[in-house]
């Protein structure tokens, strides 16, 4: 459980595949399917919030960003290899 009171900006290594976001009137379902091996979690926090031009001064307080990622491992391709991430979000 994490409650956001200002700037955030957290690698989890190996994180579950599923992750839930509760607000007191809306829940969110996260799900990195494939090729995902860890999540980032973001809020610029009031200070930065200001100085990004696409978001209310306020924004900050009703943001978190939850991003699917591969920052610990991530995957090294040869030459015209495809690599394939999905990430599915489901409002509950």
């Amino acid at each position: 459980q994490l409650a956001i009171t200002g700037e955030l900006d957290r690698i989890y290594p190996g994180a579950p595949k599923r992750v839930v976001v509760r607000e007191p009137l809306r829940t969110m379902e996260i799900v990195a399917n494939d090729g995902f091996t860890d999540q980032v979690l973001w809020n610029p926090g009031p200070e930065r919030c200001t100085r990004i031009a696409d978001l209310e001064p306020l924004a900050w307080r009703q943001l978190l960003c939850v991003e699917a990622s591969c920052i610990v491992s991530p995957p090294l391709l040869p030459p015209k290899a495809i690599w394939r991430g999905t990430q599915r979000l489901t409002a509950m």
